[in-house]
């Protein structure tokens, strides 16, 4: 013997069949925006590393900057202390 025949329970079979399907398909979805957002968040991290790695090689090269300038500064006045050793040793001149 069947059942009777109620309205009501074919809306809820077909509304069972519909969650049926759309409940594996939201879950697919769900699962793939996680995947997504950790992917994300991974090259967020890498991105962030790289740029504290570049400020630090700007720190470096600033520095570097200016021990050569320091440097330059240094080499002129030997220069100027050799160029006037020379002149006293080889020319005699005792006036510059």
């Amino acid at each position: 013997m069947q059942p009777p025949n109620n309205p009501s329970s074919g809306l809820l079979e077909l509304g069972s069949k519909i969650l049926f399907l759309v409940v594996p398909i939201t879950c697919a979805w769900v699962i793939k925006l996680e995947v997504s957002n950790a992917q994300q968040d991974l090259e967020i991290q890498q991105v962030k590393a790289q740029y504290e790695e570049s400020k630090l090689q700007e720190k470096d090269i600033t520095e570097i900057k200016v021990q050569i300038a320091t440097l330059q500064v240094k080499q002129d006045a030997l220069s100027a202390k050799i160029d006037r050793l020379y002149s006293v040793l080889i020319e005699g001149d005792t006036h510059k």
